[in-house]
């Protein structure tokens, strides 16, 4: 919710799923409307995936949505996204925030269609981004 409000004072939406809506289990409508809306899908997996987030990132990949996913490498790769050509995978336990982010930037350049927003688009998912991996190291008591 912190990156929500955020990312909401520079005109830049973050959704997060709606998992409540219908229990929990499966992925709800509201969460397919939003990854349909979205440029660029990111997961975080830091421990085992549960069923609904592996049904999300399914959803996405039919959707050919870009994808960043986190994950703990120190756990292992905790999700296969196959050779879904729309995805970047890091591990974030051995990674600077700076070489994370460079990973992002040259994949989004990369896959981001070109137009006169799409410089602003990436600049602002970086930003974003930034302040999540801010948000993730402190939580794990990295610097």
């Amino acid at each position: 919710m912190r990156l929500q409000t955020i990312s909401n004072l520079y005109d830049f939406r973050v959704q997060l799923p709606a998992r409540l809506l219908n229990g929990g289990k499966t992925i709800s409508n509201e969460s397919q409307n939003r990854i349909r809306q979205a440029n660029c899908v990111v997961a975080i997996c830091l421990g085992k995936m549960s069923a609904v987030v592996q049904q999300e990132l399914t959803f996405a990949m039919q959707q050919n949505k870009n994808i960043v996913l986190l994950y703990d490498n120190q756990k292992g790769k905790t999700v296969d996204l196959g050779d879904y050509a729309h995805a970047q995978q890091i591990g974030i336990n051995e990674q600077t925030a700076e070489g994370i982010l460079a990973q992002i930037r040259n994949f989004l350049t990369q896959n981001t269609p070109k137009n006169d927003d799409s410089n602003l688009l990436v600049g602002g998912f970086l930003a974003v981004f930034g302040i999540l991996l801010g948000f993730i190291f402190l939580a794990n008591g990295r610097k």
